[in-house]
């Protein structure tokens, strides 16, 4: 309250309007020895009064992240004009911090800067959350009221601050870019963008440069995001299609759902994929079918939300720009050249609103052998603790295997399967069973009889059978940790793992091995000398009625909950599970489990492939494309444009 005109002149001086780093410093130098001489502090006066003010930033920070954390823990739907008052506590303060160490003349370390601008960046995100949700419920709570323009602006000063000081990197440009746009600065937000863009192009020819270093990564999706966000919000198909091709051209974007979202449903909301009858060739179905085409390849399913905001943005460019002879009803299932809706897809996968049928889409080759090298990686890396944990569950633990090199034993037992498995003579194996799995379905210890029922069933249908078999199973006895006491096999049981022995048809996995790698490994197997070349799948019109799908089928309940998230991506493993996998189910049995009759049926995971896929529609007029809803498994959103 209490500074000058004077004052105020003096700290207007350290705006980083400067043209240079050198020329900043030694306005920040002035303004230090203009402070010391008016108050008479001491230089350690001065460097005390700076920590504190450093440290508020750090304390905040601490307070936002605590404040965050909590309100994840409650996971409850907090109102967003309160959420971002909170989050404004934090930040108030740092805007008057900021405003003292441009007074002091204090010369800005990096990892301040950062910390002031992780509190201020959360805080404006928060805020821009906030108007959003007060313009589509017409709130009175206005953000601006929370968050003013002087945080903003703070904002854009200290990342400013840290790109003179310093250099400027993928964040810092993602927050001047939003900035600019914020205060109608589209021009300079352009050149912005360019100039990043040709120091990311610079900095993989020449690591040298000195102007910009970019992130590690290059250039992210949400460096571009602000613009591409602003153009879709004009209608500027012409900046939209340029930013989009540009972003698909660099490795280091990787899209998602949120961001093909955005674009689909502004282009329909301006009339540009089909719905409009004046468009140019340059635009309607066929731009619509690229831009899905890109989207299959990079996302497996939409949100709700998504969902939403497609359907809303078809909705809303038939209603603009239908001719006046079409219909006034605004429901866009009934225009007779857009369908868009949503649809329960049955198990025969043929849609009930255009009749076109979805598809089981198996790995490419590419696929099968990355799946195939990445379970030896991950049998190398989880070896020991595998083996740690059998130690643990043993009734004698001292009495088990220790070895200090497990690592390297589970890859050599999977790699020796391996080459086992392309170096063998005789028939290909075109069905490989979890023995575990099937030995204890229904029961709390191992039936053999269940598994003698399995093999003999899949050999009746013309399959030839693999069952993989830990080796603590096929022992006279072992100790079952579940249940804490010993599991004896019978006579019978020892008779049924000879007769698989003898026919070749069992694989034992070594001990303190995961048996789950081997049979997965087997599924995805080129078994070169075996098959020859020869392709293994059955058609669905099979004359010899063999179950129909891709082999080797993989015969097991597992539902792989373990090793869905580190086996490999999203959409290669649900494309192995869906053209793998066959469930089963055998029968209980009354009096004597070898003697009663029991039937044995197998049924596939999956009918057809739950990821975005365009299929033709049945009067030949274009393609369907279905996209699968999150946590709705059999709820999709269809899209078709009549070509």
């Amino acid at each position: 309250r209490a500074t000058t005109a004077r004052e105020e002149e003096h700290i207007r001086t350290t705006k980083f309007v400067h043209t240079d780093k050198k020329s900043l410093q030694k306005a920040l130098q002035q303004q230090s020895l203009r402070v010391l001489q008016q108050y008479n502090f001491t230089q350690a006066e001065h460097s005390f009064i700076t920590r504190c003010l450093i440290y508020i930033g750090d304390a905040c920070a601490k307070l936002q992240q605590q404040s965050q954390r909590q309100t994840r823990q409650q996971n409850q739907d907090i109102d967003t004009t309160t959420n971002t008052r909170s989050t404004s506590y934090h930040q108030l303060p740092i805007v008057v911090a900021w405003y003292k160490l441009k007074q002091l003349g204090w010369m800005p370390g990096d990892t301040c800067l950062s910390t002031y601008m992780y509190i201020l960046s959360t805080t404006c995100a928060a805020a821009a959350a906030a108007t959003a949700t007060d313009s589509t419920t017409n709130s009175s709570n206005s953000s601006i009221e929370l968050v003013p323009p002087v945080c903003e602006d703070t904002l854009l000063e200290v990342v400013t601050c840290h790109d003179w000081m310093y250099q400027s990197n993928e964040k810092t440009v993602s927050i001047r870019l939003k900035g600019l746009i914020g205060k109608g600065r589209v021009e300079e937000a352009e050149e912005l963008l360019a100039l990043y863009v040709q120091e990311c192009d610079k900095h993989k020819q020449n690591s040298d440069g000195k102007s910009i270093i970019p992130d590690k990564n290059g250039l992210r999706l949400r460096t571009c995001l602000p613009l591409m966000e602003h153009y879709c919000q004009s209608g500027d198909v012409e900046s939209v299609l340029r930013l989009y091709r540009q972003m698909h051209e660099t490795p280091s974007v990787h899209w998602d759902a949120e961001a093909y979202t955005l674009v689909l449903s502004s282009l329909a909301r301006f009339g540009y994929l089909g719905v409009a009858r004046n468009i140019t060739n340059r635009y309607g179905p066929e731009l619509f079918e690229t831009i899905v085409r890109d989207m299959a390849e990079d996302v497996l399913e939409l949100s709700p939300e998504a969902v939403t905001s497609l359907e809303s943005g078809f909705r809303e460019g038939l209603r603009i720009h239908r001719t006046s002879a079409e219909s006034l009803n605004d429901d866009i299932e009934t225009h007779n050249s857009v369908i868009v809706e949503r649809v329960e897809i049955p198990s025969n996968g043929t849609c009930p609103s255009t009749g076109a049928e979805l598809r089981l889409l198996s790995l490419d080759e590419s696929q099968r052998q990355h799946v195939h090298d990445t379970l030896l990686e991950m049998a190398k890396q989880r070896s020991h603790e595998f083996a740690n944990n059998v130690r643990k569950s043993q009734e004698n633990p001292s009495d088990a295997l220790c070895s200090s090199n497990t690592e390297s034993l589970g890859y050599r037992a999977l790699s020796n399967f391996s080459e086992w498995l392309d170096t063998r003579e005789g028939d290909p194996f075109t069905s490989i069973v979890d023995g575990a799995n099937v030995a204890y379905y229904g029961h709390s210890s191992v039936h053999y009889s269940s598994l003698k029922l399995v093999v003999e069933r899949l050999e009746e249908m013309g399959e030839t059978p693999l069952v993989v078999m830990p080796w603590k199973y096929i022992q006279p006895s072992f100790y079952v940790s579940s249940l804490k006491s010993r599991d004896i096999l019978t006579e019978k049981d020892g008779e049924v793992i000879q007769w698989l022995q003898e026919k070749e048809m069992m694989y034992v996995v070594p001990r303190l091995c995961l048996d789950d790698y081997f049979w997965m490994l087997a599924s995805v197997s080129n078994q070169t000398n075996s098959r020859r070349g020869k392709d293994l799948s059955v058609a669905m019109d099979d004359q010899e009625n063999r179950f129909a799908g891709m082999r080797p089928m993989l015969v097991t309940n597992d539902q792989m909950r373990d090793h869905k998230l580190d086996l490999l991506g999203p959409r290669e493993f649900r494309r192995w599970y869906s053209c793998h996998i066959v469930n089963y189910h055998i029968d209980n049995y009354k009096n004597d489990e070898w003697q009663d009759e029991r039937n044995v049926r197998f049924y596939p995971a999956d009918y057809y492939s739950r990821e975005i896929q365009g299929n033709a529609h049945p009067s030949g007029k274009g393609t369907v494309w279905h996209f699968p809803i999150t946590n709705s498994s059999d709820w999709w959103l269809g899209i078709w444009i009549e070509q």
